[in-house]
């Protein structure tokens, strides 16, 4: 366990110091309280913070980056196939910070609803593979014109033990209205991480993201190096219920 926190500790602090000055670095984290309704249905409440390094500075937690709150409805009509559906997420999306004076920007607001669609397939009995597609709308609280944006992402997940699983996944992200020809191309995902089930209802998730990106406001492709950690509490395994599930 002491060894697994080492190299954690390791990672965290060779990417804000480590030969990766001319890319960006990020810290992105997330909790969510997710709760059982039925066996076949699933409800989650999201709320994400990601920070970011400041001008000339190359510390990931620096200055904010994002914040929001988001709500889900997950459906699993079948083994391995999972339907969700966000009706409603918030973001304050701060300037990703390229010059001095995007440190003093205010945010940008966001509303954002979202439909999604994932499989999962057995290649063996411990390794994985999945696959994700989905849409989003995206609706600025200012002049600039709303996105409709899709995603897919692919990736494989390797059971390790009961308790421990590594996954590495690539997601493409394009938008398909209401941005010029130029940026249809939004940006690209490569991970690489691995999920621990601390308790019966907390899993930890945690890894490395690289992002191509090319922002709506700019004609340069930026380069990110992210830090992820996730908290996922599954309240039907603290929360009293009476009855069964259907």
């Amino acid at each position: 366990m002491k060894a697994k926190l080492l190299m954690l500790l390791l990672l965290w602090g060779g990417l804000q110091y480590s030969g990766m000055a001319q890319n960006h670095i990020n810290m992105w984290t997330r909790a969510t309280l997710s709760y059982p309704v039925t066996k076949k249905i699933r409800t989650d409440a999201e709320l994400q913070h990601r920070r970011q390094n400041g001008f000339e500075d190359h510390t990931m937690y620096r200055a904010p980056l994002m914040l929001s709150c988001r709500t889900w409805v997950h459906y699993q009509p079948a083994r391995g196939l999972r339907l969700s559906l966000s009706p409603f997420a918030w973001f304050s999306n701060y300037r990703i910070i390229q010059l001095l004076s995007d440190e003093h920007q205010q945010p940008l607001a966001e509303l954002r609803f979202t439909a999604a669609a994932e499989q999962q397939l057995n290649i063996t009995t411990a390794l994985t593979g999945f696959g994700r597609a989905g849409a989003e709308y995206r609706v600025w609280q200012s002049s600039q014109t709303n996105v409709t944006r899709a995603r897919a992402r692919i990736g494989l997940r390797y059971e390790v033990n009961k308790r421990l699983s590594v996954m590495a996944s690539d997601e493409l992200l394009v938008n398909v209205a209401g941005v010029k020809d130029a940026h249809s191309y939004d940006h690209n995902r490569i991970a690489a991480g691995g999920q621990y089930q601390l308790l019966p209802s907390l899993r930890a998730e945690a890894g490395y993201i690289y992002i191509d990106r090319l922002p709506l406001s700019g004609s340069n492709h930026l380069f990110e190096n992210n830090i992820y950690l996730n908290l996922t509490a599954d309240l039907g395994k603290i929360l009293p219920r009476q009855g069964k599930n259907e």
